[in-house]
C-alpha cells in the first residue's frame, strides 16, 4: 500500500479548484453551526479543510483535496432546504475541473441525491447513538456500568465540564495529557474526519476533565449540536497511570450531564469496519476501507472499539461512503490512499495563500 501512496503522489494532478478556508468564512461557518443538528459538524472549526457554501450561506459542504480526489466530509451543512441544490452544483463544478468527487461518512439520510448523481455506495461502518432520555444507570441494562463509576468515585475521582470561557486556565495541563498520550501510543495527530489538539480549536468547545488530587487525569472536548439534538465526543486522552475504567466513568458522566442539560442523543462515534469483512476472498473496496482506518484512524482494534461502545446500548446506524460510478476496480485502493492521506495530515491548512470564495 505504501507503493499506492507514491505513485498517487508522483502522478496524479491537482484539480484547478476555488478554495475557501476556515480564517476566510469563520462568522458564516459559526452562524450556521449555532442551528445545526449534526454534532459532527464541528469538524468544520478544525481549520483543516476548504468550504463550499450555498447562495444565501445558509448551507455549506467541507472538503479536503489529495490528489485528484476531492474528498467531502460528512452531510451537507445548514438549511435542509438547500442542500440538494448544494450537492449538485459542487458536483458539476469538480466534474468540470477533472476531480474524482469522494463523499466520505455520510449518513442514509441523502443517499437518494448521490444515487442521482450516479455515485456508487459503500457502506464503511456504524454510527453509534445513545438516547439519552432513556439512559440510566439503573436496571439490568446498565449492571456493567455502575461498577467502573462507583470504583472511582470511592478512589477520589472527580468529573466536571469547563465551558469555552472557563478552559484558558487548563490548556498547559491539557495539552501536556495530550502530547504524553501521543507519545505512549506511539502515534501523531490525525485530522480531517476526527479533531487533533490545538488550543485555537479547543476554545470552542466544553471539556469534559477527570481530576485526581487536583490533576486532570483524562479529557474530551464535547461537540454540541445547535439545537441540543446532539452532544459527541471528540479528543479523548488520558494519562497513563489512569486506572482502570476511566474512560466508561468519563462517557457516563457526560451522558449524565448532557441529559441535565437537555441534549437528546449522544453521538459515540462510528464503528470502522462494523459489519464489514475484510479477509482475502472479499470485495476489492472492504479491503481499501480497512487500509483507510489502519493508516487513518487505527488507534483502537475495530471489534474492540465496538465492544466499548456497545457497553453503552446504543442504536446503530449505518455510515457510508459515495463513488464515482465510472472508477474501475484499480482506483479503489487509491481513493483508499487519499483519503488516508487526508486524515493522517492532522494540522490546519497553510495561511497566506490567495483563495477565491466559491459559491452554489
Amino acid at each position: 500500500m505504501s507503493l499506492v501512496i507514491s505513485l498517487r503522489v508522483l502522478l496524479s494532478s491537482v484539480p484547478h479548484m476555488d478554495h475557501v478556508t476556515l480564517e476566510e468564512c469563520k462568522e458564516s461557518i459559526l452562524s450556521i453551526l449555532a442551528a445545526s443538528p449534526r454534532s459532527e459538524a464541528n469538524l468544520a472549526l478544525l481549520g483543516d479543510k476548504y468550504f463550499f457554501f450555498d447562495e444565501a450561506r445558509t448551507a455549506f459542504l467541507m472538503y479536503g483535496e489529495s490528489g485528484r480526489s476531492l474528498v467531502v466530509m460528512g452531510d451537507p451543512v445548514g438549511r435542509e432546504a438547500s442542500f440538494q441544490n448544494l450537492v449538485w452544483s459542487f458536483y458539476e463544478k469538480t466534474r468540470k475541473q477533472g476531480a474524482r468527487i469522494v463523499w466520505y461518512e455520510i449518513s442514509s439520510a441523502y443517499l437518494p441525491v448521490f444515487i442521482e448523481l450516479g455515485m456508487h455506495i459503500f457502506k464503511i461502518g456504524e454510527k453509534a447513538l445513545v438516547d439519552l432520555a432513556s439512559f440510566s444507570l439503573e436496571g439490568g441494562k446498565a449492571k456493567n456500568l455502575r461498577p467502573p463509576r462507583n470504583k472511582l468515585i470511592k478512589e477520589g475521582y472527580t468529573f466536571s465540564v469547563l465551558e469555552p470561557e472557563k478552559i484558558e486556565p487548563y490548556l498547559d495541563e491539557i495539552e501536556a495529557v495530550s502530547n504524553r498520550w501521543l507519545q505512549e501510543k506511539n502515534s501523531k495527530e490525525k485530522g480531517f474526519s476526527l479533531g487533533y489538539f490545538s488550543r485555537e480549536y479547543l476554545r470552542h468547545f466544553p471539556c469534559a476533565v477527570v481530576m485526581h488530587e487536583g490533576k486532570i487525569t483524562a479529557f474530551s472536548n464535547l461537540w454540541t449540536s445547535g439545537d441540543k439534538g446532539e452532544l459527541s465526543v471528540d479528543l479523548m486522552r488520558y494519562r497513563k497511570e489512569a486506572p482502570s475504567g476511566t474512560m466508561e466513568y468519563l462517557f457516563i458522566e457526560i451522558m449524565l450531564w448532557g441529559k441535565g442539560q437537555g441534549y437528546r442523543f449522544f453521538n459515540l462515534g462510528m464503528a470502522p469496519m462494523s459489519g464489514i469483512e475484510a479477509g482475502e476472498g472479499t470485495p476489492l473496496w472492504n479491503k481499501s476501507v480497512n487500509f483507510i482506518f489502519q493508516n487513518g484512524e487505527g488507534i483502537y482494534n475495530f471489534q474492540g472499539l465496538k465492544a466499548f461502545k456497545n457497553k453503552f446500548n446504543p442504536e446503530w446506524e449505518p455510515q457510508y461512503i459515495a463513488l464515482p460510478a465510472s472508477l474501475g476496480n484499480s482506483m479503489l485502493p487509491v481513493i483508499g490512499a487519499d483519503i488516508a492521506l487526508l486524515v493522517r495530515r492532522g494540522r490546519p491548512l497553510p495561511a497566506g495563500k490567495e483563495r477565491v470564495e466559491t459559491k452554489a
